[in-house]
């Protein structure tokens, strides 16, 4: 990574939308696991409207990690987009993706809440 962020606007909007996606992956998580407490015909089809979702969550992660990582020039976007397909990697690459914007966005002295930036 170098020391000057190209684009901060761009980086603060990417890296918001991917802690957004990674809350709803989490949400996502919480209403499989009542599913399955629940049980019976509602638990089932709740539980398969959650599973809908797991698949769009990861397309997302792939696509705002794509552009989280050119923003803060981390070095082949797409390789950290390939990363968001893999359980444990996306894992590892959110972690890096999250500390490295956010070193970024504090050293330009854009504010970060629970949310990600404040733009």
């Amino acid at each position: 990574m170098t020391d000057i962020v190209a684009d901060i606007p761009q980086l603060a909007r990417s890296y918001r939308r991917l802690v957004i996606w990674f809350g709803a992956q989490l949400l996502l998580g919480l209403v499989q696991g009542i599913a399955i407490v629940i049980g019976g015909e509602v638990g089932a089809d709740l539980y398969l409207f959650a599973s809908i979702g797991v698949p769009v969550t990861t397309i997302a992660f792939a696509y705002y990690g794509y552009h989280t990582a050119r923003a803060i020039d981390a070095g082949m976007p797409w390789l950290w987009a390939v990363a968001m397909f893999f359980p444990l990697l996306n894992a590892v690459a959110l972690l890096r993706l999250s500390s490295l914007s956010t070193k970024a966005c504090k050293k330009a002295g854009v504010p970060i809440g629970l949310l990600g930036p404040k733009v």
